[in-house]
C-alpha cells in the first residue's frame, strides 16, 4: 500500500470519527465553506482571565472551535506550495471568523457566548488573529490531543504521514482563547458590537 492510500485511509476514518463527534457535541459548521465549526457548550474548566478583562467562570456559555478538516485539505491541494497554502489559509481564516462575528451578533444563542476557544497545533498563526493562547492542561490531555492531531496531520499534510515515520513530533497542542468582545471588535463586518 502507497503513502497516498494510507492517507486517504486515515482521513476517511478521521472523517468518520468527526462526523460521529459533530453528532454528539453538536458542532456544526458556521457557513457551508468556511474554515471554522461551533458548538455551544458550559465552560468546564478553572475559571480564565482574558487580556481584555473578560472573566469566564464554570458554568458559563463559551464556543467551542472546531477547524474544518476537509476544507483546509480543499486548500492545500488547490495550492502549489506550503507558502501559497499558509496565506489562503489566513485569508480564509479572516473571513470565517468574520462569518463568525456574523453569526454571533445574528443568533440569540450565540450572543451569550463569552468568549472563544479551541484547542490547536496551529497556535502561532492563531495568536497573529487576535487569540490568546495559553498552556493546555494537565499534562495527559496535552498528551491525548497531540496524539490526535498528529495523526490528523499525518492524514491531512502532504508530508504529514512521512514526518510522522520520520519521528518527526508536531508542536504541542496549546488551547486558544478569544473573548466575545475582541471578536466583534477584530472581526465585526460593522466595526464592533
Amino acid at each position: 500500500m502507497n503513502q497516498g492510500s494510507r492517507r486517504d485511509i486515515l482521513r476517511s476514518v478521521w472523517e468518520i470519527w468527526e462526523r460521529f463527534c459533530d453528532r454528539l457535541f453538536h458542532v456544526q459548521q458556521i457557513e457551508p465553506d468556511g474554515l471554522l465549526r461551533l458548538n455551544l457548550r458550559p465552560y468546564r474548566g478553572p475559571a480564565v482571565e482574558l487580556r481584555d478583562g473578560t472573566v469566564i467562570s464554570p458554568g458559563e456559555l463559551v464556543g467551542e472551535l472546531h477547524l474544518a478538516n476537509r476544507e483546509l485539505y480543499k486548500i492545500q491541494r488547490k495550492c502549489s506550495n506550503q507558502v501559497k497554502a499558509t496565506m489562503r489559509v489566513k485569508k480564509e481564516m479572516k473571513r470565517s471568523l468574520t462569518q463568525l462575528a456574523g453569526h454571533v451578533v445574528q443568533t440569540e444563542a450565540a450572543g451569550e457566548v463569552k468568549a472563544f476557544y479551541g484547542i490547536t497545533l496551529f497556535h502561532q498563526g492563531a495568536r497573529h488573529l487576535g487569540f490568546e493562547v495559553r498552556e493546555l492542561q494537565p499534562a495527559f490531555w496535552r498528551s491525548c490531543f497531540g496524539l490526535g492531531q498528529s495523526l490528523l496531520l499525518a492524514g491531512y499534510h502532504p508530508a504529514g504521514l512521512k514526518r510522522l515515520k520520520l519521528g518527526h513530533r508536531s508542536p504541542a497542542p496549546k488551547v486558544i482563547w478569544i473573548s466575545r468582545a475582541a471578536l466583534l471588535r477584530n472581526f465585526s463586518p460593522s466595526g464592533g458590537s
